[in-house]
């Protein structure tokens, strides 16, 4: 049993893995779309990470060149379903970050734009519609990290072939 609809060939296994599917790849699409501006001008990420008056500035830097890269492989590990509660957990965590940082720049009235994607069209004002958008992102993840993969993931592949192994194993010490 590996996460979400495990119960094979149900009706309910196959909705839960088909919303688990689309979490999957909201979020990765999301996190490997904003991740390619940033690490392509971490300088422009650094002065949005600035820009919210939260880090020290030695600390800037240092997220603006890691954080990008944290983004790639969580999102590129939970497209594949492979790691998936520790991928989905990865983003969580970056989610919590992300909205705890909005509004602190919210409460402060800073008039700033998200920083989530560096390009400059696909900027958005921080405000409710983001935390809301975070938020559910938040759930997804949530799901994710919660019911697994589901089916169509790496995970519940490499579980398949455990099992497979494991009743071979059983079959030849009869």
């Amino acid at each position: 049993m590996t996460g979400a609809g495990s119960g094979r060939g149900s009706v309910r296994g196959w909705i839960a893995d088909g919303a688990t599917l689309a979490a999957r790849i909201a979020l990765s699409a999301t996190f490997l779309y904003a991740c390619w501006f940033k690490i392509a001008d971490p300088y422009e990420f650094a002065i949005n990470i600035a820009t919210y008056q939260i880090l020290p500035d030695s600390l800037v830097n240092v997220l603006a060149l890691t954080l990008p890269w944290l983004e790639l492989g969580a999102g590129l590990l939970v497209l594949a379903g492979a790691l998936s509660r520790e991928s989905a957990l990865a983003i969580a965590g970056m989610l919590i970050m992300f909205l705890a940082a909005i509004l602190i720049a919210m409460s402060k009235d800073l008039s700033i734009s998200c920083g989530c994607f560096a390009s400059e069209a696909a900027q958005a004002d921080i405000g409710w519609p983001k935390v809301i958008e975070d938020a559910a992102m938040l759930a997804g993840a949530a799901w994710i990290v919660a019911l697994g993969g589901g089916r169509m993931s790496v995970d519940a592949l490499v579980a398949r072939r455990r099992s497979r192994r494991q009743a071979d194993g059983i079959e030849q010490a009869r």
